[in-house]
């Protein structure tokens, strides 16, 4: 079976509809289409749009070129949100750390600033404990994409791509992310 097979089904199965209700949503035959999930029989352009109209998935990960969809994406979006926001916390960490000297001759602001200090820590703390949750589901929901496999089958591949983007001050974003890939076609699936 080839990719677009598998992740046809894949995608069918997740809108929980049926072959004959695809297939009447996309104006063919249930026969015809079983084809296309058997990896025997192949859409035509005008058919191959309906089915990305109707998954609302892009024909570039239909057919294998992304190997990522569209909730992926929001997920990856998700654990990069929670990521930032602990290296801001970080960097305000580090910041009030290093000014605590200028507080020694007044305990009363040297205790708040403590406070603060505190507070930075906690919001670490809450930061990491979600930035990993949020990429554990992440990864756990693209590690079930039919063709997810090769060297994005790894954590690690996940958390260099975003180290990468920060390293380079680029925002992440769905834009982004598919103007890199298309730079990058090696990044796509194998």
């Amino acid at each position: 079976m080839d990719i677009f097979s598998l992740r046809l089904k894949w995608l069918r199965e997740r809108l929980n509809i049926s072959q004959k209700e695809m297939a009447e949503r996309i104006g063919v035959s249930q026969q015809y289409y079983n084809k296309f999930e058997k990896g025997t029989g192949q859409p035509n352009l005008e058919t191959l749009y309906k089915i990305r109209s109707v998954t609302e998935e892009s024909i570039d990960f239909l057919i294998g070129y992304h190997f990522e969809d569209k909730k992926a994406l929001d997920l990856y979006d998700f654990y990069c949100d929670f990521r930032i926001m602990r290296t801001n916390a970080e960097e305000m960490l580090e910041h009030a750390a290093l000014n605590v000297d200028e507080f020694d001759h007044d305990e009363k602001l040297l205790q708040e600033k403590f406070k603060i200090i505190q507070s930075y820590h906690d919001h670490i703390r809450d930061a990491r404990s979600k930035e990993h949750k949020s990429f554990e589901v992440f990864f756990e929901y693209i590690s079930q994409i039919p063709g997810f496999g090769g060297h994005v089958a790894t954590k690690e591949y996940w958390i260099n791509l975003f180290d990468y983007y920060h390293d380079n001050d680029v925002e992440l974003s769905k834009e982004f992310l598919a103007e890199w890939k298309s730079d990058h076609p090696s990044n796509t699936v194998e």
